[in-house]
This record gives structure tokens, sequence and C-alpha cells, in this order.
């Protein structure tokens, strides 16, 4: 039992490692009757030879690869009868031709082909008749079906036309097929280069025999376009891509709105090839990327522009003198009071408190004072409470006094002082 089994061991491993085969075909041959001593076959006398030759070829071939010459192949034919000239057929008395050996380790780079022939002779013994012999260079093609031959003639006294050709076996490739890849039964992994028979991994793996998983995710640049989100698996990878958008690699845009071209929170619609963005109330342009001044268009009439995305119209006016409003659109009467001594930073807020008091309280008018140099306040008729009220019960709300007191007769609302003094001028407006 062991013996069968190693000898099936050594079976399979003298398969495996045959690589090609050569092939060489006799084409023809051609002899003038004779042998090699210039006798006529059949030891007739040289002037006659009416017989013809019976010949016979040994064949044998030697590899050349710059190492030691090694046997390849051996072989005798059968004689063919009465003949000098040979064209030869698909046997040669039943011998196939052509030659086909096979070649257990890689071919040479070169081949010696010799050739012996002999008159056949039954009764006195073979006659030689002549010796011929050919190096040849070899280069293997990668399929039988790929393999040309190539014509040569060995000739000395006698001529012998061949065809050569080689080529490698399944599987095994190279110029001496001395390359093997075999592809993995499901093809999964790899296939084999048709001329050098590299091994040639498919997508998705890598490594000497092609089985080491390549994970996409991470070892290649954006595998997943526009947003995409990769998942690895084995010799593959998969690509969830965003919401309009399509294809193995996420390539394919089907809604321009998936590239999230609107800025600072603007709303995206869009198709194929084309987009528009919905801005915020602060933001314009196509995709929302310039910021709105809202004091561009000049919104303040009468006063000066601050940008405010606090309020409601995204800015404030700072109305001038005698303008109000939102938009400084809107002119109030002016109330002049003239009062005795000079508004400083002792007596400001008590003067704002008093303006507020005798206008609450002997007007009915709620109300704030805007404490300045000209002091402004909006109420609907400032000019009732001095018609109403003698000074000094104005005075009493004023840490100044009106001055010069006013005549009776006359309900001034602007009193011009006649003493060189400092006085404060407070401009009171009102709608």
């Amino acid at each position: 039992m062991k013996t069968r089994a190693l000898l099936l061991w050594l079976l399979i491993i003298r398969h495996v490692k045959t690589d090609g085969k050569l092939d060489i075909r006799f084409i023809s041959y051609w002899s003038d009757g004779k042998e090699n001593s210039g006798r006529c076959c059949d030891n007739e006398l040289p002037d006659w030879c009416r017989n013809k030759c019976d010949p016979m070829f040994y064949l044998r071939i030697d590899g050349q690869d710059g190492r030691k010459p090694r046997s390849l192949y051996k072989t005798t034919t059968h004689h063919t009868e009465n003949h000098n000239i040979i064209h030869f057929g698909s046997t040669i008395r039943g011998t196939p031709n052509p030659f086909i050996i096979q070649v257990p380790k890689a071919l040479p780079s070169s081949i010696e082909i010799m050739v012996q022939v002999d008159d056949y002779d039954d009764i006195s013994g073979d006659d030689h008749m002549d010796t011929l012999s050919k190096l040849i260079n070899i280069n293997a093609a990668h399929t039988e079906q790929a393999a040309m031959y190539t014509p040569y003639t060995l000739s000395r006294r006698t001529e012998l036309k061949i065809a050569v050709r080689a080529y490698c076996d399944p599987d095994w490739y190279g110029s001496a097929c001395e390359r093997h890849c075999k592809a993995t039964p499901d093809h999964s992994h790899y296939t084999c280069h048709p001329y050098t028979g590299a091994k040639m991994c498919f997508e998705g793996w890598k490594g000497n025999n092609c089985n080491q998983d390549i994970d996409e995710c991470t070892e290649t640049d954006q595998i997943c376009q526009h947003g995409g989100n990769c998942t690895n698996s084995l010799g593959s990878f998969e690509c969830i891509c965003v919401e309009g958008v399509n294809g193995t690699q996420c390539e394919n845009i089907i809604n321009q709105c998936a590239l999230e071209p609107c800025l600072n929170g603007g709303t995206c619609d869009g198709n194929e090839t084309d987009f528009s963005c919905a801005c915020p109330v602060e933001w314009i342009g196509e995709a929302c990327a310039d910021k709105v001044n809202f004091c561009d268009s000049s919104p303040c009439n009468m006063g000066h522009c601050t940008p405010d995305l606090l309020t409601a119209p995204r800015f404030k006016c700072d109305c001038d003198f005698a303008w109000v409003g939102e938009k400084c659109s809107q002119s109030v009467d002016i109330v002049n009071i003239t009062l005795l001594g000079e508004i400083g930073h002792t007596n400001r807020g008590d003067l704002a408190d008093g303006l507020n008091r005798f206008i609450t309280e002997l007007g009915g008018i709620p109300g704030t004072v805007y404490n300045k140099y000209k002091e402004r306040k909006q109420i609907d008729s400032l000019a009732r409470i001095f018609e109403s009220n003698p000074d000094e019960i104005i005075n009493e709300y004023l840490p100044l006094p009106l001055y010069p007191p006013r005549e009776e007769e006359k309900a001034t609302l602007k009193v011009t002082p006649t003493m060189p003094t400092v006085l404060a001028n407070v401009s009171l407006l009102f709608v």
C-alpha cells in the first residue's frame, strides 16, 4: 500500500512539474540513393543504383541551456521502402508525425536536433546514409493554438526539412514555460496574465497570492464620492449614498441639493443640473454666502443706521434731533424752557427726575426724559402743563428755577434771560 501511495505521489509531482511541449514535424527528405560511403543502397555499384534506398530515421533531441546538455527525446522510425525522396504525412510508417515531446521541466533556451539516417537492410545489416544536426533557439508560445511552426533544413549529403514549434501546457507561462499560474476554481481572487503568467489580482484583493482583502474604505482615498459612507467587505465594498446621489461609488448626482450648496442655513431646491437657495433674512447670494447689511438701503431717514439682528427690522436708527420713529421719519414739536444755572454732573440726575415728575404728575403723561444738555421727551402736549400751572408749582419739581418768571398775562414757553449768567436751555420734544 505504501509503495502504491508513493508511486501515485511521484506521478502527481511529475505531472505538476510538466511545463511545455516541443513539436517537431518532418516535412520531406531527399537523398541521391547512396550510402555515406558513396555506394548505392542495397550494395549496388555506384554507377547504376537501380534500387532506391529504404531510409529509416533515428531522432535524438538534447537541451542546451548553458548547463550540462540533457537528453530530451530519442526514437527510431520504421523504414520507408524504396524511397529516395519522401514527403511525410501524419505518420512515418506508423510513427506519429509530428513528434510531440513532453518536457518535464522548463523548456531549454535551445535544442540540438540530431537525425541519423540509415538504409534498412534485413540481410546484411543497416547501412549508414547520413547524420544531420541543427541547433535551434526555443521560445515557447503561451498556448498550442498560438504556437507557429518555424521551418528548418538539415543538410549534409542528404537533406531533411522539418518544422519546429514549442508551447506551454495549461497553467504554465513564459518563454520557457517556467512560471506556473492557476486561477482559483471560482476565479474570485485573481487571473493569470495570458503571456507572462503573472497573477493579476481582481479588484478588492492584494498580495502575492491575491488572498489579502483590500479595505477600500481606508486604503482608497474617498472611494465613496459626494459624502457617501463606505462599508468594507471581503474583496469588495459598499457605498451608502446621501439622498440625491446614486452609483456604485456615489458618483451620479441626481439632485444638486445633495452637495449642500446653500450655506448659513439656506434651504435648497434643485434638480439634476441646477439649484436655488432660499436664504435666511441676514444672508444673500446664490449660495447664501454674503451677509446682509441692512443699513445699505439707508433706512434711517434722518439719523444714523446701525445693524442690529436682535431687532425685528435688523437695524436700529439713532435719530437726529427733532426726529423720532423706527426710521427717524417723524418730526416733533420743540418746547424750550430756560432754567437759571448750569447743568452739571451734580444736578443732571435731579433735573431728569424733576422733568419726569412734573410731566407725569402735572400733565398726567407717562414717559421718560433722556438726560442730555438738551433733554428730549415725547409727550402729547407739554404746553398744557405750563398753561395750567404757575411757576411756583413747576419750580418745585426742578433743581433750577425757571428764569425769569413768566408774565401772568402770557403763557410763554420760551423765556429769554436778561441778566449775564450761565443758563441752561432744556429742549423738550413732543409729537
